[in-house]
C-alpha cells in the first residue's frame, strides 16, 4: 500500500490526482482503463441519484448538492481523460502540446 492524497492506496493510480503510484502495471492502457472505470462509478451513482430524485425518496434540498457533487466529480474525471487522449493523439501525430 503506498500512501498518496492522505490516504492509503492499493491501486496502480491515486482515485483522487491520478498520480501513478505503482511502476509495474501503471501503463498508459491501465491509466485509461481507471479513469474510465471512475467516470463509469462516477455516472452510475449519477444515474442512482436522479432516480432517488424523480421518485422523490429523498428530501430535495438534500439530494441537489449530492447531484452536483457528483456530477463535478464526473466531469473532473471526463477532462482528464480527454486531456490524456488528447496527449496520446498529439504524440501520435509526432507533435506534442
Amino acid at each position: 500500500m503506498v500512501k498518496c492524497c492522505h490516504k492509503e492506496r492499493d491501486t496502480c493510480f491515486c482515485p483522487d490526482c491520478g498520480v501513478a503510484l505503482q511502476t509495474k502495471g501503471a501503463t498508459i492502457d491501465g491509466l485509461l482503463a481507471h479513469l474510465r472505470s471512475h467516470i463509469k462509478s462516477q455516472a452510475t451513482a449519477l444515474e442512482n441519484l436522479k432516480r432517488d430524485h424523480d421518485n422523490a425518496t429523498t428530501d430535495a434540498w438534500r439530494l441537489e448538492p449530492r447531484l452536483e457533487r457528483r456530477q463535478r466529480a464526473m466531469n473532473k474525471w471526463q477532462i482528464w481523460l480527454d486531456a490524456v487522449l488528447a496527449l496520446i493523439a498529439a504524440a501520435e501525430d509526432g507533435g506534442g502540446t
